[in-house]
């Protein structure tokens, strides 16, 4: 129930609406209940005493004289105009003399007043009886029936002294009993119809909220809603048309006029930005074919550098001192070094600007194939390799090998210190990626972007070969694939490195 009301701001409006107007009409119409049952019974306590006072009046005459003929007649009269209403006289010691019931004469008053936490209140005060003015009344439960009880004394008076004598104070007492059953009947009835009322008012007035809410809120929300799902796509395709939304008085209006605002910019800065992205592709692309202009055109003069060196040290070594061989052995390992650090730019030039050819291939023959071409030096240093299943990938075959080709190199190279060296190639089900974990020196995470940055290096050049460019074209042709590439290593641990590649069609 919580959970459905969560879900729509109408069902929780609705819902603090019920609660706040349904909760106070049910106490009110429990207050008025119970209210009602109050004044019920007041208002039987005053008709008792005034019945009492009526029906005292009408017997007394006759108890004066004795007629008690009469005194029945009277009470049985009333008895068929009142028949909710029992009336019992009763003597001194709690006999019923007379009533309107003739089955109920000659009974105790205990036989007929059930409620006995009332009636052991009148027998155990002794000055109920001298007190003339003394009456009670209360509720009692007879049989699953609700009566209201009235007991009033009757007073020895002077016209009764030639009967009862002048000793006692008072005679007896007059019990009025009436069933209060119609009168409950008639508040309850009272409070269905108020809560009957009460609902229909409740429902009338939240079926009217509801489609108050349903045109004033939630069908202009889903519309600015669904808007602001297709603006995206919209702004991408270049299908927005900006609109001139007036600002409605309301919050909602003033909602709508902040979303084409903001839509309006957003169109604006998508077009500044794509111009921008235009710019800076064609930058890119004459900053990669200078880059690969100017390190193809290295490449005579290094040729022309490493040869003339290499020919004065063939022909005119024997006129070279020692000083002279050593400068030039440095100018042609400069010159072999900036050759190979020439061919990187090239690769990663390449990399960036090649077209990708998609195509599914098991990672399990491509990864074979690199370490074959690792296997003499695997041999020799006597490398633990361990490949395990792998899944299909869609790639460009020659690119990828290149990333795989790199990242084997790297496990063989850096573990070239290691006792025991080790290589495990696998997949990794959680991160959807292939690694190459190896045993190696590692590095220190802090380092991880350096990694796949050009030129960057993490050791020294005369500690490990390269040109700290193998890992920057590895990145840039796994971005290209939409994929990711990146490591996880602990200093002196070993190092692993994950590829993640977008899986293709089935």
């Amino acid at each position: 129930m919580i959970q459905y009301v969560r879900e729509k701001i109408s069902r929780k409006v609705l819902f603090a609406l019920t609660i706040s107007m349904g909760l106070p009409m049910l106490i009110v119409i429990f207050l008025s209940g119970k209210n009602q049952s109050v004044d019920m019974l007041a208002q039987n306590a005053v008709f008792g005493d005034e019945l009492a006072h009526a029906v005292y009046s009408g017997i007394r005459y006759p108890m004066s004289v004795g007629d008690s003929a009469a005194v029945r007649n009277q009470l049985l009269a009333m008895q068929e105009k009142l028949h909710a209403v029992d009336v019992y006289i009763n003597d001194t010691d709690q006999n019923i003399v007379f009533a309107t019931s003739e089955k109920m004469i000659g009974k105790t008053i205990d036989d007929s007043i059930y409620d006995q936490k009332y009636w052991r209140r009148l027998n155990v005060a002794p000055g109920f009886l001298q007190d003339k003015d003394r009456k009670v009344s209360f509720e009692e439960m007879i049989f699953g029936k609700k009566y209201f009880t009235t007991v009033r004394l009757i007073q020895n008076e002077t016209e009764c002294y030639r009967c009862h004598g002048s000793e006692n104070n008072v005679l007896g007492s007059m019990v009025i009993r009436m069933n209060t059953d119609k009168n409950y009947a008639a508040i309850r009835g009272h409070i269905r119809n108020n809560a009957l009322i009460t609902f229909v008012g409740l429902a009338v007035t939240l079926v009217f909220t509801f489609f108050m809410l349903l045109f004033l809120v939630t069908q202009p929300v889903r519309r600015l809603s669904k808007k602001m799902q297709e603006l995206p796509e919209k702004i991408e395709s270049g299908d927005y048309i900006p609109e001139n939304i007036q600002a409605k008085g309301d919050e909602l209006g003033q909602l709508e006029k902040t979303f084409g605002d903001m839509a309006f910019d957003l169109c604006e800065k998508k077009k500044i930005i794509d111009r921008t992205n235009d710019e800076l592709i064609a930058a890119n692309k004459e900053l990669e074919a200078f880059a690969y202009s100017v390190s193809h055109d290295l490449r005579a003069p290094l040729r022309n550098i490493d040869g003339f060196s290499k020919i004065i040290l063939d022909e005119y070594s024997d006129k070279l001192d020692d000083s002279g061989r050593h400068y030039l052995n440095r100018v042609r390992n400069g010159a072999i070094k900036m050759s190979v650090l020439i061919d990187d730019m090239l690769s990663f030039s390449r990399a960036g600007r090649a077209e990708v050819q998609l195509r599914t291939i098991e990672a399990n023959t491509m990864v074979n194939e690199v370490l074959r071409d690792f296997a003499q030096e695997i041999k020799e240093r006597d490398i633990h390799v361990k490949v395990g299943e792998l899944p299909k990938i869609h790639c460009d075959t020659v690119m990828i090998r290149n990333v795989f080709a790199n990242l084997i190199s790297n496990a063989i190279k850096y573990t070239r210190e290691v006792e025991r060296p080790e290589i495990i190639i696998g997949y990794d089900k959680g991160k959807k990626a292939i690694f190459v974990r190896d045993n190696g020196i590692g590095f220190d995470m802090k380092y991880h972007e350096k990694i796949f940055q050009v030129f960057q290096r993490l050791q020294l050049p005369e500690d490990y070969e390269g040109t700290g460019i193998g890992m920057a074209i590895a990145k840039r042709i796994v971005d290209k694939h939409n994929g990711g590439l990146w490591a996880e290593s602990v200093p002196n641990e070993g190092a692993t490195f994950f590829v993640s590649l977008p899986s293709g069609p089935d």
